[in-house]
C-alpha cells in the first residue's frame, strides 16, 4: 500500500509539473508543485514572486545567510493575508526525507513578503 501511495504522489507531482497551463490568471501565477529555485536565478521566479525577488535576496544578504546555500519553494499566504511567503531550503538539507518533520540542518528559514509595502516583513525559522 506504501508502495502504491509512493506512486500515486509521483504521478502527481510529474503531472502537475507537466500539464498545461490553465487559462485563468490564479492558476497562471501559482508556482508548480515542488519547484525550487536558486537566488541566483531569480528572473525565472514566476509573477508576482518576480518582483519580490531582488527584496528577498537584499533581507537574507542583511540577515548574514548566504543566499547561494538556499533552494526557494514559493507559496501564497492566501486568503488569509496577501504575502508572498519563500521558504528557503538549506542545501545541505537535501536529499530530503520523506519521514522526517521540521527543520533538517536547523538552517531552512521562511521569508514574508508583503506586495502592497514591497518589503520584507518577517524572517524566521522553522521548528
Amino acid at each position: 500500500m506504501r508502495r502504491y501511495a509512493y506512486f500515486l504522489s509521483l504521478v502527481f507531482a510529474v503531472g502537475a509539473i507537466a500539464a498545461p497551463a490553465e487559462k485563468n490568471a490564479q492558476a497562471d501565477a501559482q508556482p508548480p508543485l515542488h519547484v525550487y529555485y536558486r537566488f541566483d536565478h531569480i528572473e525565472v521566479l514566476p509573477p508576482p514572486f518576480r518582483d519580490a525577488g531582488p527584496a528577498v535576496l537584499a533581507a537574507v544578504k542583511k540577515e548574514g545567510l548566504n543566499p547561494e546555500l538556499y533552494f526557494i519553494e514559493l507559496r501564497y499566504d492566501y486568503p488569509e493575508t496577501s504575502r508572498l511567503l519563500f521558504d528557503l531550503w538549506d542545501v545541505r538539507a537535501f536529499p530530503i526525507d520523506p519521514n522526517r518533520k521540521g527543520n533538517p540542518g536547523g538552517q531552512c528559514r521562511t521569508v514574508e513578503y508583503d506586495p502592497g509595502k514591497k518589503t520584507v516583513t518577517r524572517i524566521y525559522g522553522w521548528r
